[in-house]
């Protein structure tokens, strides 16, 4: 499997899990413990294969990347949003043995504190501010989804990450829903990077 189909193999497993997440996080109330044992084993798995899979493509696409200070502000935008999720990993407990959260079911209460003491919306707005000035024609597509996810999740008046949500749902819930939007964003990127320097490479006859 080439890279570039291998990075749209990825992006269509986010999605799936996307949706999954919020199915089952509409209603707070019909989450069993069952259900947070398995969004915490997702969470963890998704945080192994972004970190571990994801990561290395990326950063080996960097050093051919046609714009490498660009690519590198959108990758830093999903490390930001990947700290959150650890975080409220270590606050639920940390990771067991058998690969899940110590402790899914613990209260998002605790989520408002840690969201605000990393600076998560400033960095964020930030980093989203340094990829716009860095982006150029080519890069626009990219660009375009970064800030939409971006707006939507975090930077608007409303975002989805606000402090009600924060504060109510679960934390292997919040760790999932990051994780899920970092690998969104990572396969995005690789995705692009990959078409770039295909364009880059001369015709074979």
């Amino acid at each position: 499997m080439s890279q570039n189909h291998f990075s749209r193999f990825l992006l269509s497993i986010s999605l799936c899990c996307l949706l999954f997440v919020s199915g089952c996080t509409e209603q707070k109330t019909s989450l069993t413990e069952n259900d947070l044992q398995d969004l915490s084993r997702h969470a963890v798995s998704l945080n192994t294969s972004n970190r571990f899979t994801l990561y290395p493509l990326i950063e080996d696409k960097l050093a051919d990347s046609p714009n490498p200070e660009f690519h590198k502000s959108v990758f830093e935008i999903a490390m930001v949003m990947d700290t959150l999720a650890m975080n409220y990993i270590d606050q639920a407990g940390g990771i067991a043995e058998n690969g899940t959260m110590m402790n899914p079911s613990d209260s998002g209460e605790k989520a408002v504190q840690l969201y605000q003491n990393l600076n998560t919306k400033q960095k964020l707005s930030s980093l989203v501010s340094k990829a716009r000035s860095l982006a150029g024609p080519a890069d626009q597509r990219l660009m375009r989804a970064t800030e939409y996810v971006m707006q939507q999740k975090f930077l608007s008046d409303a975002p989805y990450f606000n402090p009600e949500r924060l504060s109510q749902k679960p934390l292997s819930v919040l760790s999932l829903e990051l994780l899920v939007l970092e690998n969104q964003l990572c396969s995005l990127l690789l995705k692009e990077m990959s078409a770039n320097r295909d364009e880059k490479q001369p015709a074979k006859y």
